[in-house]
């Protein structure tokens, strides 16, 4: 009877210490982890010098200055929300340069209306001009997942995929066949995919892009020429 009594006490201080152990790992992860992101967010780049002609320059800071009274304002502009404003503050920063400040306004933009996905969209591309890929990448796949039936988030996260990340064919492939579904068919994609399909060597399978584009629309004279050069081995 005593040695089992021992040997439960032995069994459940294992289980306590065991348990101790993997909780000091996980918050030793989660440490290592917000050590990173926050590295991350010093590495940054929040401020470039933009080449703009000095009646640009002096449109956008005239921008700048009208969005920003808005926003002190709470001035939604006609809208249900102040999403808008904020979105046309953060493309007004960005043009003039003023990275950090756009990527406070799309996070501004993307609170005022979680469900919609253009914040998202943006912040993927500033991300990227950022110099972070990882944040990159978790913008615009987020915008895809808040609304995949929008042609542009599938064209901006293909490109990231294709040319940051340099994906493969295959990976490339599997992106273009889930924007078809998603959109219904987006015209636009299927010209990206043939295109894509031509400058891969990937012959065969342009020719059919092209002709399922003339298909869909038979006064595509670009699509025509593209599928008749295809055709003749050109």
């Amino acid at each position: 009877m005593f040695n089992d009594r021992l040997k439960l006490f032995f069994v459940l201080a294992a289980i306590v210490i065991l348990g101790g152990l993997v909780m000091s790992y996980l918050v030793w992860r989660s440490s290592r982890s917000d050590s990173g992101d926050s590295q991350a967010e010093a590495n940054l780049i929040t401020k470039v010098e933009m080449k703009l002609t000095p009646s640009q320059r002096q449109k956008v800071e005239a921008d700048i200055a009208r969005y920003r009274a808005m926003v002190e304002k709470r001035d939604t502009g006609g809208e249900p929300d102040m999403m808008r404003t904020y979105l046309a503050l953060g493309q007004a920063y960005e043009t003039a340069g003023e990275f950090g400040e756009a990527r406070g306004a799309y996070l501004k933009a993307s609170e005022a209306n979680p469900k919609l996905s253009q914040p998202w969209s943006n912040l993927g591309t500033l991300y990227q001009s950022m110099g972070s890929d990882r944040l990159a990448r978790e913008a615009l796949d987020k915008a895809v997942a808040l609304d995949p039936t929008v042609p542009i988030n599938w064209e901006k996260l293909i490109d990231f995929y294709q040319h940051r990340l340099r994906a493969d064919d295959n990976a490339i492939g599997r992106l273009f066949e889930q924007s078809f579904k998603a959109t219904a068919d987006d015209f636009n994609l299927h010209r990206k995919y043939a295109v894509y399909l031509a400058a891969a060597g990937s012959r065969l399978d342009a020719i059919a892009q092209w002709d399922f584009i003339v298909k869909m629309n038979p006064s595509d004279v670009v699509a025509k020429t593209e599928l008749q050069r295809l055709r003749q081995g050109k």
